[in-house]
């Protein structure tokens, strides 16, 4: 059995009984700190495109952006670049944080505005695929990850359209 044929079936196994990640997010919480700190890459292509992921371990909106938890001690950026060169094998340029928001109960989710540097590469088993979309026609995704792309389409993508910035840019 090939690693895609086994991320597949993991997928659909996951898409048939969510609760398993549910259960998975509650140990995991367990033995966490007081809060865990997720970060994502919101990944602009020149051609203005999104760049998003099919998840293997997201049952219920399986694409989305890539990035993962932070390691102790670790800055945002540096878990950005880390988790994006795990996943893509894609090295990227941070341009700047787009926004933090609290997404539940004793975790913290950051976005990073992001820039690739060369190429996606050999994909991790945690992605199944990926794809550049346009940001106006996106797959379904889980709500901070499409939040997210709409924050960069309303403070920076619309601003430099128009030529001005949003207040707090």
């Amino acid at each position: 059995m090939t690693n895609k044929t086994l991320q597949r079936r993991i997928a659909r196994a996951l898409q048939r009984s969510p609760f398993v990640m549910r259960l998975a997010y509650v140990v995991i919480r367990a033995f966490q700190p007081r809060f865990s700190v997720g970060v994502v890459a919101v990944i602009i292509n020149p051609q203005g495109q999104v760049l998003l992921a099919e998840h293997t371990f997201h049952p219920v909106a399986p694409w989305g952006l890539p990035g993962g938890w932070i390691k102790r001690g670790e800055s945002l950026a540096a878990c950005a670049q880390r988790e994006v060169r795990e996943e893509l094998s894609l090295d990227i340029e941070i341009e700047r944080l787009l926004t933090v928001e609290i997404t539940q109960e004793g975790h913290v989710d950051a976005a990073m505005l992001c820039r690739p540097r060369g190429q996606v590469g050999t994909l991790s088993f945690e992605i199944t695929d990926c794809r550049w979309f346009d940001v106006h026609q996106l797959a379904r995704m889980i709500g901070f990850h499409r939040f997210a792309v709409e924050y960069y389409i309303t403070h920076h993508l619309n601003s430099t359209q128009t030529g001005k910035m949003e207040h707090g840019d």
